[in-house]
């Protein structure tokens, strides 16, 4: 299975964890092949080094970060998330990647931050909202 615009879109309509952690390998190869194309300068490859590094320090090709949706939205559609990468400077692109950095220069994985699961109903305006317990939130309230 290849990975393509319609698969993210729907991984991310879907807000399917699931699918993402089952097929990270799939989503994880889109993702290496995304940035290859676009680190074709000297700048755009030494942030592509400083992602790649990251990603093996944190075992993040073997299970994704908890931000994995966010990165595959942004490379699948990256004008409509507000980067033009076809600036002819190139600082689309460069703007890009740093973005695409911060989103990988996390610690923690989707088993850490587990799928939003709670859905609060507090008014006609926000009855939508997922909500995932954060368990060391509890174990600093009790020190």
């Amino acid at each position: 299975m290849d990975c393509n615009k319609q698969d993210i879109d729907q991984l991310i309509n879907n807000n399917g964890y699931d699918n993402l952690i089952s097929n990270w390998d799939i989503y994880s190869k889109y993702t290496r092949e995304r940035l290859v194309k676009l680190a074709t300068t000297e700048e755009t490859r030494t942030i592509k080094a400083i992602i790649d590094k990251h990603i093996q320090s944190k075992g993040f090709d073997k299970l994704p970060p908890f931000t994995a949706i966010r990165i595959l939205e942004i490379l699948s559609d990256p004008k409509s998330n507000g980067y033009d990468i076809d600036e002819k400077d190139g600082a689309g692109v460069v703007k890009l990647l740093n973005g695409i950095k911060k989103l990988y220069l996390v610690d923690s994985n989707v088993n850490e931050f587990p799928q939003p699961h709670k859905k609060i109903e507090s008014d006609k305006y926000h009855n939508d909202i997922k909500m995932s317990k954060i368990e060391w939130l509890n174990d600093a309230k009790k020190r």
